[in-house]
């Protein structure tokens, strides 16, 4: 008897991991309904970019919604004519768009990374005025704007290394000469 138990009892796991397969493709394959142009978009700060969305098969799409993991990088509205994304820069850094609808009743989504720069518009250094003795030494510190500016790598050089010389990536000088 126990070993009638153990046949049927292999019987429905198998059945029950075959179904989970069928399941596991059926997924894959919705995946793959909706297609953008680009994987990735890189905009400027105050710049539109677009996006055009395809429907395998050229299927209907409906209830057409956009989320972005952070509305102060961009933003997106979806034009259903055409199915096109209108992406709105709005402040730097790295945000993923992801559009979602309905495909034949079944919910469909795809996803875009948008990076957007924020390029400094000023600079303003601490300490540009400095009595320095030799092997001392002080730090400048520069504040950049706007906040959200994405590529503020700054380089120091000193313009007569003989007199005062200066770390190229930390700012920090020091006296050499009197």
């Amino acid at each position: 008897m126990m070993k009638r138990k153990l046949r049927w009892l292999s019987v429905i796991l198998t059945l029950t991991v075959l179904l989970g397969t069928m399941t596991l493709g059926a997924l894959a394959a919705e995946e793959s309904v909706l297609t953008l142009d680009k994987a990735a978009l890189e905009l400027t700060k105050g710049q539109y970019g677009y996006l055009q969305l395809t429907v395998k098969d050229d299927k209907a799409i409906t209830d057409v919604t956009i989320a972005t993991t952070d509305k102060n990088v961009a933003t997106a509205t979806f034009n259903d004519v055409g199915n096109s994304i209108t992406v709105a820069a709005k402040g730097g850094g790295e945000t993923t768009l992801t559009i979602e609808g309905i495909v034949d009743g079944v919910p469909c989504s795809v996803a875009c990374v948008v990076k957007v720069s924020s390029p400094v518009t000023s600079v303003q250094i601490s300490e540009t005025d400095q009595i320095l003795n030799k092997d001392k030494s002080f730090t400048f510190h520069a504040a950049w704007a706007p906040n959200d500016a994405t590529d503020i790598t700054a380089v120091w050089s000193s313009s007569d290394p003989k007199v005062a010389t200066i770390d190229s990536a930390s700012g920090k000088v020091t006296g050499v000469a009197p």
